[in-house]
């Protein structure tokens, strides 16, 4: 398999252990030879309509992708927290757990971008027209 390079904007959802609260993100990342920049940008589901930026690094390794958030707030109650997941064959779709060590919360999420070719298909109309 040949290695997915990550850079691009994904669209996601992060979910609480036990809780049906489901969390939507926009997610921006760039892939330099596996090791991964970028940001997120969420509403925050208990303060509606405020909105949320973190920032992330990490790193890919074949299908395994790991990262850290941190958010820019400053707010002593929004700690770093750490995303593991596989990517999927294709490169469209990131699926894992994220962690709080202290104290200990975690959940799922879910990341999804369109399929490679069809998103360089259309940035090469918009570039035409």
């Amino acid at each position: 398999m040949a290695e997915q390079d990550l850079t691009g904007i994904w669209q996601g959802l992060y979910s609480y252990g036990g809780l049906g609260d489901h969390v939507g993100f926009t997610a921006t990342l760039i892939d330099s030879g596996g090791a991964l920049y970028g940001s997120t940008h969420e509403r925050d589901p208990h303060l509606a309509p405020t909105s949320l930026e973190a920032s992330l690094s990490g790193r890919r390794r074949g299908r395994r992708v790991s990262f850290t958030k941190i958010y820019e707030a400053q707010d002593e109650h929004l700690l770093p927290i750490a995303y593991e997941g596989n990517l999927s064959g294709d490169g469209t779709e990131l699926e894992g757990t994220w962690e709080i060590r202290s104290p200990p919360l975690s959940g799922r999420f879910l990341m999804s971008r369109p399929p490679r070719r069809a998103a360089e298909a259309e940035v090469g109309e918009t570039v035409r027209a």
